[in-house]
């Protein structure tokens, strides 16, 4: 069996903002189809954020349906889906029984967790003569308020562990029946079969992995950074994990891969390629074989730290690239220079680049959270950063800064986490009493 996993799609998303991105989508999606023809991909896993909001353009969703039916018409019999933070779980919900007879193609959507009916999240896929090929742990993207209670008067250290434990516990439970599956397969078909693991999620020591403009809303674990590799069931034969856009091996553990983002979010994801990952299992053997995705869009980022220095840089640009349409950022981390977006736009009249992203990092309008001589923007921080560069500059104390920090780290993910395609009632992100 052929497995082509990928993850963070973010159909909808604008370039800068402003730039529509359809056609550049439709050329992945198209390079897609043409490589499971190719390759002859029996299994299609996308491990979370199919769209870049939970309200995505009717564009976006259209391509992500088109693509279903276009996919069906392919050798491949099976596409899983998972739900990642920017999904919404009720939108991806929603048509899934009516693509489930979407032709030969068996169409599996997880838009979210299931914690009253764990046994959704275990998928057996079967091939052509109904005989089982593989078992999935589809688990989406799982809401820190699912995992545990926020409590008064508890320590930071414990809002950390009970996390922990609540992603460990949903993992074991789903592990653990995803393992009967396979017990009940070899004892009925007498065949072991691989179990794969998906996951939309950090894991520690993914943050050295973030990049400043690639929209991606971190995702705390109580308030760490990620959770370690003992979350996993230790039987997974595959752990197919999306929400971090650069492709890598955890810890250069070769069958724990992020397949990354499958075009450049922002400018500063232009500096490494895209990938999704091939894994053909013959049993419970497996060769991974990674496969970088075309640029299909050209996109720079210039960085320079005078008006010299980004001309000179964008005369370069059109020295290589003439008449071909470049998309680029600028950044000045120099002196702040009045007039300077301006200048540019000057600078490249009646050329074929165009600038859709202008920065000048040390600026003065970081009021009372960076220092104005400073190097950084605004835009650099997260919700968490800029809170704690908040906290600095009204000179909270530190016992105070402890009971703030799960307070704020609340409030952030009830914001981000929050469903608005679910009915009064029916909203499977709405916090339980």
């Amino acid at each position: 069996m052929k497995l082509l996993h990928t993850s963070d799609w973010h159909l909808g998303v604008l370039l800068g903002g402003t730039y529509d991105r359809t056609a550049e989508f439709q050329q992945v999606l198209n390079w897609f189809l043409s490589l499971v023809e190719n390759e002859k991909i029996d299994l299609f896993l996308i491990a979370g954020d199919i769209f870049d909001s939970a309200n995505p353009p009717n564009s976006a969703r259209t391509q992500f349906y088109d693509f279903i039916t276009d996919l069906s018409h392919t050798p491949c019999r099976h596409l899983v889906v998972i739900g990642g933070n920017h999904d919404s779980s009720t939108l991806l919900n929603a048509p899934s029984r009516l693509l489930k007879r979407t032709r030969d193609l068996n169409v599996e959507i997880i838009g979210g967790i299931t914690p009253d009916n764990l046994q959704r999240e275990v998928i057996t896929l079967s091939d052509r003569n109904n005989v089982p090929e593989a078992v999935i742990c589809a688990i989406p993207y799982v809401p820190e308020r699912h995992l545990r209670l926020l409590e008064l008067g508890e320590s930071i250290e414990d809002q950390d562990a009970k996390s922990l434990a609540g992603y460990k516990e949903h993992y074991r439970l789903v592990g653990e029946l995803a393992q009967k599956e396979r017990d009940r397969i070899k004892a009925e078909f007498g065949t072991d079969v691989p179990m794969i693991v998906t996951g939309h999620l950090p894991v520690k020591g993914c943050e050295t992995m973030w990049s400043g403009d690639d929209g991606m809303r971190k995702v705390m674990i109580g308030n760490l950074n990620g959770v370690g590799l003992d979350v996993f069931p230790e039987s997974a034969d595959y752990v197919a994990l999306g929400h971090i856009h650069r492709p890598y091996a955890v810890e250069n553990i070769d069958h724990i891969r992020y397949s990354g983002s499958i075009i450049p979010i922002g400018f500063d994801e232009t500096e490494y390629s895209k990938k999704v990952y091939l894994t053909e299992f013959d049993g419970l053997k497996s060769q991974i074989k990674e496969i970088e995705i075309p640029r299909f869009r050209q996109m720079k980022k210039i960085v320079g730290a005078s008006a010299d220095e980004i001309f000179q840089a964008l005369d370069v640009l059109k020295s290589e690239f003439g008449d071909e349409t470049v998309y680029f950022k600028a950044v000045n981390t120099g002196p702040p220079e009045n007039g300077l977006f301006r200048k540019i736009s000057e600078h490249i009249e009646e050329s074929s680049l165009v600038c859709c992203s202008f920065e000048q990092r040390a600026s003065d309008f970081i009021k009372g959270i960076a220092s104005s001589t400073t190097d950084e923007s605004v835009d650099d921080f997260s919700e968490f950063e800029a809170f704690e560069r908040l906290l600095s500059a009204k000179k909270v104390s530190d016992d105070e800064k402890d009971a703030l920090r799960p307070l704020f780290n609340d409030v952030v993910n009830t914001v981000m986490e929050r469903d608005p395609n679910a009915g009064p009632g029916l909203n499977s992100e709405e916090p339980t009493e």
